[in-house]
């Protein structure tokens, strides 16, 4: 069991294999390469994903379904390497979308109320806990996509 001291949530224990290892940095963000996803009952559908080098990093995230049902993920051929998948598309539909989660990261602020990146979500392969931001072809109205979710008390990280 490894240990991992954070601003938000303290000391976090965890285990090595729940780590999420970044394919690709995320923009603005070069130095981030490994996320721990935190989970807790009281902040659901939310998950936290804390990085792993910068204690006060921690993105707010909920997956891409709850924001909208009809969502689905394209990924490139490039995505599709990065994230160690099958390039030729031979693989099935139903595997695919049981070894990939994705998640939009949340902004929360006083202007627009909480909002959804469903124009960039973190895709990963959860068999082999990698994952990248993946750039959807959507139109720009997906960027701060609107939550129809109760978020009361959640502040960001």
């Amino acid at each position: 069991m490894a240990v991992l001291q954070t601003t938000m949530f303290g000391a976090l224990e965890y285990q090595p294999e729940q780590l999420i290892s970044l394919a690709a940095p995320l923009p603005g963000l070069p130095d981030t390469r490994w996320l721990l996803p935190v989970s807790q009952k009281v902040m659901a559908p939310f998950v936290f994903f804390q990085s792993l080098e910068e204690p006060s990093l921690c993105l707010l995230a909920t997956p891409v379904r709850v924001v909208r049902e009809d969502y689905l993920i394209q990924l490139s051929g490039e995505d599709r390497a990065l994230l160690r998948l099958s390039t030729d598309g031979r693989e099935s539909a139903g595997r695919e979308s049981s070894e990939l989660g994705a998640f939009a990261f949340v902004t929360v602020s006083e202007d627009e109320g909480a909002t959804a990146n469903l124009l960039a979500p973190l895709v990963i392969h959860l068999p082999a806990n990698l994952a990248m931001q993946a750039i959807q072809p959507l139109g720009e109205e997906f960027l701060r996509y609107p939550l129809d979710i109760p978020i009361s008390g959640v502040e960001g990280c």
